[in-house]
């Protein structure tokens, strides 16, 4: 998970580009995409109070998992 804000941030804008260019120039149907590893959004920074500041979900708040996920992600914190 990442906004877009902070990725430009991280890499700036060139690198973006770069990185993102191709996607743009090789649509795919979701059906017919195998392992999506991310999701970009954009436009949220009105959100950005609601996503959490780490984005692994092993560090999610424990109110907000059931027991199964949280002995899975006490093992990889």
């Amino acid at each position: 998970m990442e906004l877009i804000e902070d990725l430009i941030a991280r890499l700036g804008d060139d690198e973006t580009n770069r990185v993102l260019a191709p996607l743009w120039e090789r649509p795919i149907l979701k059906r017919n995409a195998v392992g999506i590893h991310g999701t970009l959004f954009y436009d949220n920074d009105h959100r950005k109070s609601f996503i959490p500041q780490s984005k692994r979900e092993v560090d999610w708040n424990e109110q907000t998992i059931n027991q199964a996920q949280f002995d899975l992600f006490s093992r990889y914190r």
